[in-house]
Parts: C-alpha cells; sequence; structure tokens
C-alpha cells in the first residue's frame, strides 16, 4: 500500500468513526501491524517513528485558557483557591491548596495542604502531602486514624490536624516532573526542578535540580549570582501585558543578557 493510499485511509476513519480515533491513532496502528507482521518496504514501518510523533503532536488538543481558572470536570477541589490563568487536568485532587497564577496541575496528581506559586507546572501523577502513616504505632493501617470510615469509632482527629499543619511551600516557576513525592512539611524553592520520580522530604534550594530518593541536588539552573538577580527581580509578579511584552526576550535571551536588561527594572 501506498504512502498516499494510507494516509486516505486514515482520513476516511477519523472523519467516519465519531470518536477518539484520530488520523494519528491510524498510523500508529499501522505501525504496530507492520512491526508484528514485519511487511517489507512498507513506507509506514520505514517512517513510523515519524509519523508517530508528527500525528501525536498534531492530534494533541491545546487549550486556550484564561483569566478564569481552566478545571477538568472529573478534577476534585476542597477548600482550594486557583489564581488566574491556572490549568487543572482530569482526575486531579486538590484539598486546602493554593495554587498561583499561570500554573499547570498535571492529570491524576494529588495535593494537600500546599501553598503552590505562580508559573509552576506540576506534573502527571506528582503527589504533594500525602498522609504519613504512623509507623510507629501497632498498625500502621489507616484504622488507626480513619476509624469512622470502617465504622470502627471516631477519627484520630489529633492525628489528622497534625498531619494537616505540615504545610508544603513550593514557590515560583517551579517543575515537578511526572511521579514526583512532596513529603509534609518540605519547601521547594523558586526556580527549581524537582526530576520525575523523585521523593523530596526537606528543603529544596532555589534554582537547583534535585533527583533520586531521597531527592538530592545535581547541579544549578543558573550561578548564585544569576539567581539572586531573578528573586530580586521577581518577574513573576509582572503584568500580564508587560510578560507579553517582554516574552521574546525571555525567550532567545542568555541569562546573563535577561538579567543584565531587566534585573535594574524590575
Amino acid at each position: 500500500m501506498t504512502l498516499s493510499r494510507h494516509f486516505e485511509f486514515g482520513v476516511q476513519a477519523s472523519r467516519q468513526i465519531k470518536s477518539r480515533f484520530t488520523v494519528g491513532r491510524y498510523f500508529l496502528a499501522r505501525w504496530r501491524y507492520s512491526s508484528k507482521r514485519r511487511v517489507p518496504n512498507c513506507p509506514v514501518r520505514a517512517w513510523r517513528g515519524h509519523f508517530y510523533w508528527l500525528f501525536l503532536m498534531r492530534e494533541k488538543n491545546v487549550m486556550q485558557l484564561s483569566e478564569t481558572p481552566t478545571v477538568h470536570e472529573t478534577a476534585l477541589l476542597q477548600n482550594s483557591t486557583l489564581g488566574s490563568w491556572t490549568e487543572v487536568e482530569s482526575n486531579v485532587s486538590l484539598r486546602d491548596v493554593e495554587l498561583g497564577a499561570y500554573s499547570q496541575v498535571g492529570q491524576s496528581a494529588r495535593i494537600a495542604s500546599c501553598k503552590i506559586g505562580k508559573f509552576c507546572t506540576v506534573g502527571e501523577g506528582v503527589r504533594i502531602h500525602p498522609t504519613v502513616h504512623p509507623s510507629w504505632r501497632a498498625s500502621q493501617h489507616p484504622i488507626t486514624y480513619l476509624a469512622e470510615k470502617f465504622d470502627l469509632g471516631a477519627n484520630d482527629a489529633a492525628y489528622l490536624a497534625e498531619n494537616a499543619q505540615e504545610q508544603v511551600t513550593i514557590g515560583h516557576d517551579v517543575h515537578i516532573g511526572a511521579g514526583a513525592v512532596i513529603m509534609p512539611g518540605s519547601n521547594v524553592g523558586t526556580g527549581a526542578v524537582v526530576v520525575a520520580g523523585a521523593v523530596v522530604a526537606g528543603e529544596v534550594e532555589p534554582y537547583t535540580v534535585v533527583a533520586g530518593t531521597p531527592a538530592t541536588r545535581l547541579n544549578r539552573r543558573f550561578s548564585p549570582d544569576h539567581s539572586l538577580s531573578l528573586l530580586e527581580m521577581a518577574w513573576w509578579d509582572w503584568s500580564h501585558d508587560v510578560l507579553k511584552e517582554r516574552l521574546a526576550d525571555m525567550r532567545d535571551l542568555a541569562i546573563d543578557a535577561f538579567v543584565e536588561k531587566f534585573a535594574p527594572l524590575g
């Protein structure tokens, strides 16, 4: 089958089947089929990587955000506040959370008792402030502090209150990779990067990159002087119009040039 014929079939399928079966998924299906059958000289097999990424990116919807927070219908919010231009994706749980402007929370994240700054990205499946199981007790099972759930009497209110008080603080412009865990009482500084799968228990300095279990510092994003300049500049407090005006420089300028141009302006 020629490449044009593959594309024609994919377009027809996406038009006829009114579901999430798109051209991208058609090519992915053809790629898997060709790989298993080992079809010789199959153009989809030869270019499967290119087709997969090309159409996967084309089929991904880019949602237009606004000053009103965008919250997926499956997300659960309890006693939480969201800033402007924020996004909360599907199956997210936020309990006692303050989410700063422009910050985003990825699918299936679970966050409790946490203050998150502006311009943060929280990856899929992240856990922030998970319940600490009382391993010092005869049983660490939730029956010891969530007894009502199991019809065993009253909850352990003192334990639950103490656990909730250990709030997590996330600075501005922080990236938390998919599957990372931030333990109660931790403080992640502005500009930090928490690598996917890391477990943070304690302090993460501003503009550092941490990874591992427990998380340890790999390197710094910028020099201490540049980091200090960015903290003093506090670009995350710029207005929406100023951000739009200076976005090109934020994209294109090296950090030293960016700091030299904007640090005095604040």
